[in-house]
């Protein structure tokens, strides 16, 4: 049944005159495209996306102080402070 709710969704018929074409009753369509309702239909269609796996990459290093890595920008008054 799943086709055949794919082939109504890519005829852009009315579902009337779909039905009068493959010889369906309209109350039979009904019953299937209720009981699997669209967004199932959907499930078993690819979307045409691509999946994106995104990696994070290692933290790069702003300053380095005796031994104190600083990994992104910092008021040098603050820095004074600490030394």
């Amino acid at each position: 049944m799943f086709n055949i709710l794919r082939e109504y969704e890519k005829s852009n018929l009315s579902i009337k005159a779909f039905c009068l074409e493959n010889n369906i009753a309209p109350a039979t369509f009904h019953y299937w495209k209720k009981k699997y309702n669209d967004s199932t239909v959907n499930q078993h269609k690819q979307s045409g996306f691509a999946t994106l796996h995104v990696t994070t990459p290692a933290a790069a290093i702003f300053a380095e102080v005796n031994g104190i890595k600083i990994y992104q920008w910092v008021d040098p008054a603050y820095l004074k402070e600490l030394l």
